[in-house]
């Protein structure tokens, strides 16, 4: 074989492979690059990999003249998110990308094309050529191909060649006489076959991330995947690993001025150091040192879980990671900051560790997780919920450091609350300042969560966990329960909204209803209680109404596992009733009403304050009500100067003594819970409940003042003779099971004294008001 006839195999194979990575389909998708000769072609692609891995801008990858912005993001999707290209050359990322830019230079004449100057003028040339030492540099290899040609047997394919050069010479030879790329794909290589088995398994699984645009690669400050919002804002994570396709990625969330600075300072070459945290699970963190208070971001790789299995193998082969940093603003959004990548060293004891794990664990599609298994991500989920508002869900049980910070925040919301209600400036500053005090401490000082109690969960009763998922508009739904024969099940459900009916936040509950249809199964198995976790999304809509029309016994609501069935409070049978009807255009006089009606069935002297401190047996506030975003922005006013806002009940009152708190004032038990952003206020009812009050009755949207008198009439009077309180809920909204409310001939009476217009027929928008009266606590 001469050493022309040697090139023109080799031109032919390597026109050969580049090909591979660049599938007919994609023609009409990419027409500049469809033009450029195959090698040259593949180059754009793994420089575009490469540039993405290492946190690049879509305008900095994209080369003069071959590919716009928006042609890079469309490649990144189909051929690296997408798992587009042959993972022969995205597990030798680096190698590949030398050996095809010689290449395209000796056969293409690189350096003369309009590509070849922009590479070497470019961002990625620069960022590139500090990564170029982890591989061998491409050598002019005219001479070294002339001397093999010259030795080897005649009539030899590119192959058979190979084949007889690696049983002829030592592989740093033959490594002058091919580029790394050829030598990996024509030489036996068990590491090429498992490398390609892991990406290929990686790239055949369609997650949700994989095809979706969102933040990568951006400018700093750009959009943030709507995914990545769920992982955050329903999960709780504040680290997170995902790979999609072939770009694994370690996402990090900060939340204080303090967190961003010291992220800023970082150095752009930092090291993953690992930890073994037990035989089939390893830990991954980024040491830093913000001031002088050292922290670590974790990031978790279980070998059992298939994903995260799946996840590690993809990093390690790739030998790079892509960091991305965003920050969770105070108004609950998740804003992306910036991102970069760094190459993976020193992980071959990650990658001997995880091949001493030999069982392969579950796989995508394993059967469902156990019933306990499922409980404690339920319980997770609730966790995330009220996450950066109440510490561990339990300040009372935090470490010293944590507690002090908590009660300053507290000292802070309450007066921000004051003084909003009163229309008085607010400090932002302040509350940034308490709020980023209490991530700190929760970070240094972050005590170990308990397992959720299973005993927690009654036979015959379940528990649904349910939130709203931005990316797909979907509900995410978990649901755990007894049968009567005390054994646990867990059942997680997708519920998709039906499409002739996207709007399901009004008060009728007919599409609720449709959207929950599933449940009816497990009412079928003998369970008739429900408890509903409402997460992001879900949180004020009337699911209690929904849930009764399908045959439950009963609904009510519960933010945490800890909390249910508690034991009934003391016998004092003391009742305090409160309130502030208004004055001028703003008087309620259905309010100043109901407060004289309350307090006559529970012989009980009606006040407008002392709400702070100790609470009797039963409580009722009626007033108006408001909700906001923020922590200060949600509660009742009692007085031109008073406000009853949940800042104000943690810090302040003691429920411990509590059976009943009735809030009746609109959207009393709201909680602004939106998609795709963090909670940032915590609603009236689980301030009331945290504090030991066993029952709330609240509202989840603002209400009519004539339903809110005869729903609360209704209630009290059934509880003064001596039915439950369930029952008596279920009596009040009984009275508008008719298009006129009927009720008792004792209740009429009340009513007719205090306020006659009651008899009035209600305005059709307000007719399904009573759906948006919730229970909350125990039965």
């Amino acid at each position: 074989m001469t050493p022309e006839a040697l090139d023109r195999l080799r031109r032919y194979w390597l026109t050969e492979i580049a090909e591979q990575a660049f599938p007919s389909r994609w023609d009409a998708s990419f027409p500049s690059l469809a033009a450029l000769p195959p090698m040259s072609r593949l180059t754009v692609i793994l420089m575009v990999g490469m540039g993405h891995l290492l946190g690049m801008d879509d305008h900095d990858l994209a080369p003069d003249g071959v590919l716009s912005d928006s042609d890079v993001g469309e490649l990144i999707i189909k051929a690296w998110r997408g798992a587009g290209i042959p993972a022969d050359f995205a597990s030798w990322l680096g190698p590949s990308l030398i050996s095809m830019r010689w290449a395209a230079n000796r056969y293409e004449h690189l350096d003369h094309s309009p590509l070849g100057r922009w590479l070497e003028s470019s961002h990625f040339n620069d960022r590139f050529s500090a990564l170029s030492t982890l591989w061998h540099s491409s050598p002019d290899y005219s001479s070294e191909l002339e001397s093999a040609a010259l030795g080897a047997p005649a009539h030899l394919s590119l192959e058979e060649l190979s084949l007889w050069l690696h049983h002829s010479w030592p592989d740093d030879i033959v490594l002058l006489w091919f580029t790394p790329l050829e030598a990996r794909f024509l030489g036996p290589d068990p590491e090429r076959d498992r490398a390609r088995k892991i990406l290929q398994s990686a790239g055949s699984e369609m997650y949700v991330p994989l095809l979706m645009p969102g933040a990568w690669p951006t400018r700093p400050h750009g959009s943030t995947p709507a995914w990545f919002r769920d992982v955050v804002t329903i999960e709780g994570a504040r680290t997170w690993h995902s790979s999609s396709g072939y770009v694994p990625t370690l996402f990090v969330v900060v939340e204080t001025d303090r967190d961003e600075r010291s992220l800023t300072a970082w150095s752009y070459a930092p090291a993953l150091a690992t930890r073994f945290l037990s035989s089939s699970r390893v830990e991954l963190f980024i040491l830093l040192d913000p001031d002088d208070d050292p922290a670590y971001l974790p990031f978790y790789f279980d070998y059992t879980e298939h994903r995260a299995r799946q996840h590690l193998d993809v990093m390690l082969t790739i030998g790079h990671a892509r960091i991305e940093f965003y920050r969770l603003q105070s108004d609950g959004y998740l804003q992306h900051l910036w991102n970069f990548g760094v190459p993976l060293f020193a992980l071959d004891e990650v990658r001997e560790h995880r091949e001493r794990w030999l069982e392969p664990g579950p796989g995508p599609f394993a059967d469902a997780a156990t019933a306990g298994e499922m409980l404690q991500m339920i319980d997770l989920r609730q966790r995330a919920v009220f996450d950066s508002t109440l510490p561990s869900l339990d300040p009372r049980g935090s470490a010293a450091k944590v507690s002090a910070a908590w009660e300053r925040q507290l000292c802070v919301l309450d007066d921000a609350a004051q003084s909003y209600a009163m229309g008085r400036p607010i400090d932002e500053r302040v509350l940034a300042e308490a709020a980023g005090e209490l991530r700190l401490a929760e970070a240094t000082e972050r005590r170990i969560i308990e397992p959720a109690d299973e005993q927690r969960i009654h036979p015959g009763q379940a528990l649904l966990q349910i939130s709203v998922k931005e990316d797909t508009q979907w509900f995410s739904a978990a649901v755990v329960y007894r049968t009567p024969d005390r054994t646990l099940h867990g059942v997680p459900l997708t519920l998709e909204p039906p499409d002739d009916e996207p709007n399901l936040g009004g008060p009728g509950s007919d599409p609720l209803t449709a959207l929950l249809k599933p449940l009816r199964e497990i009412a079928d198995k003998g369970i008739s209680d429900l408890v509903i976790s409402a997460g992001h999304g879900a949180y004020s809509l009337p699911l209690h109404d929904a849930v009764l029309r399908l045959g439950f016994r009963s609904a009510t609501y519960c933010h945490t596992v800890r909390l249910m069935h508690r034991p009934r409070a003391s016998s004092d049978n003391r009742t305090l009733v409160l309130g502030y009807p208004g004055t001028a255009t703003d008087y309620i006089a259905a309010a100043d009403a109901e407060l004289d009606i309350i307090a006559a069935l529970t012989q009980a002297r009606r006040v407008a304050s002392g709400w702070r401190n100790a609470w009797p047996r039963t409580v009722h506030i009626a007033g108006h009500g408001v909700a906001g975003d923020r922590e200060h922005e949600s509660g009742i006013l009692l007085a031109d100067s008073d406000f009853l806002s949940a800042a104000g009940i943690l810090r302040t009152v003691d429920a411990s003594d509590t059976d009943i708190a009735f809030l009746s004032a609109c959207s009393s038990g709201t909680g602004r819970i939106n998609v795709g952003r963090a909670a940032r206020a915590i609603p009236l009812d689980v301030a009331l409940l945290e504090k030991g009050c066993r029952t709330v009755i609240s509202t989840s949207a603002p209400v009519s003042d004539h339903v809110a008198l005869i729903f609360a009439t209704t209630f009290h009077h059934a509880l003064a003779n001596g039915v439950s309180a369930w029952d008596s809920y279920v009596e009040a909204r009984s009275a508008f099971a008719a298009a006129t409310p009927r009720v008792a001939r004792d209740v009429q009476d009340l009513l007719d004294a205090a306020y006659p217009p009651w008899r009035l027929p209600l305005p059709h928008a307000q007719a399904q008001d009573w759906v948006l009266f919730r229970y909350s606590g125990d039965r």
